[in-house]
C-alpha cells in the first residue's frame, strides 16, 4: 500500500453529517493518528468525488472510511449532488478494507465493492439512525452510546481482523442496549435497528497492515530482550571470573 494508509472522507452540511464529521470520524482519525497511520482527510466542502478519485489514485490507502449520508447507489458528497462513491468508481476500493457511515450503503453499494476487488466493507443496510441532544449555540452533542459504537471500528488500527472488529461492534451495541432497556427504551430501540443492520461484506478473515507505531513497539520489545541477555551474559561472565 502507498504512504498512505487511510482515505478519511466526511461530510459536514447538516445536523447528522455534522455529528458524524466532528464526533464520529474525528475520533476514528485521532485513533490512527495515535497509532501512526497516515492519513488523508477530505473534510467538508473537499469530500467530493474528485478529491477522492485524485486521493485514491495518489496515496492508494488500505483503509476507506467515508461518513456522510448514503443510498443504495452510493455515498453522497458535501455537494448534495455528486456522489463520493457510487457503483460506477466502485472499482476504486479494489484491495480495500472500507466502513461506510451512513444510511442503505451497506444494502447496494457494499457488495458491488466487493464484487469489485473489496476486502472487506462495514456499512448499514438500512437507515442509520442516531441520537443527540441539543447545545448552546445551535450544537449538538451525539449520546454516548452512539458515539462508542459507530467508533469501535477504529480497532482495525490495532490490527484486529475484521470478524473481530465487527463482533466487537455488535457488542458494544448490545452493552449499551442493555442499558438504555432499563433507563430510556426508547434509545435503546433506535441502538437495536442500528444493530441489527450494521452488515460486513467480504472477507472477515482480513486486517490493516501494522503501521510504523506497532512495529516500533515490537521493537522496544526485542531491544529490551537483547538487553536482558546482555546483562545475563555480563553477570556470568563476572561469575567466572571470580571464581
Amino acid at each position: 500500500m502507498g504512504f498512505n494508509n487511510t482515505l478519511f472522507a466526511r461530510t459536514r452540511y447538516d445536523v447528522a453529517t455534522m455529528v458524524l464529521h466532528d464526533q464520529v470520524t474525528a475520533d476514528i482519525i485521532a485513533y490512527a493518528k495515535q497509532r501512526a497511520y497516515s492519513y488523508s482527510d477530505l473534510s467538508g466542502d473537499t469530500a467530493n468525488r474528485s478529491n477522492f478519485e485524485i486521493d485514491m489514485w495518489k496515496y492508494n490507502p488500505q483503509v476507506v472510511v467515508i461518513s456522510t449520508h448514503g443510498s443504495e447507489e452510493g455515498l453522497m458528497g458535501n455537494d448534495q449532488i455528486t456522489e463520493i462513491l457510487s457503483p460506477a468508481n466502485s472499482l476504486f476500493t479494489k484491495g480495500k478494507l472500507c466502513y461506510f457511515i451512513a444510511c442503505q450503503a451497506g444494502k447496494g453499494l457494499a457488495p458491488i465493492c466487493v464484487s469489485n476487488g473489496a476486502r472487506a466493507v462495514f456499512g448499514w443496510d438500512d437507515d442509520l439512525t442516531i441520537a443527540v441532544y441539543p447545545l448552546d449555540g445551535g450544537q449538538y452533542e451525539l449520546v454516548d452510546a452512539f458515539r462508542e459504537s459507530l467508533t469501535v471500528p477504529k480497532l482495525l488500527y490495532d490490527g484486529v481482523k475484521v470478524k473481530d472488529v465487527y463482533q466487537s461492534t455488535i457488542d458494544k451495541f448490545n452493552e449499551w442496549i442493555e442499558h438504555y432497556d432499563e433507563v430510556d427504551p426508547m434509545i435503546a430501540d433506535i441502538l437495536r435497528h442500528d444493530r441489527d443492520h450494521f452488515v460486513l461484506h467480504g472477507n472477515g478473515e482480513e486486517s490493516v497492515q501494522l503501521s510504523w507505531y506497532l512495529l516500533m513497539g515490537l521493537g522496544d520489545v526485542f531491544f529490551y530482550i537483547i538487553v536482558f541477555q546482555y546483562t545475563v551474559l555480563q553477570l556470568i561472565r563476572m561469575f567466572r571470573s571470580v571464581k
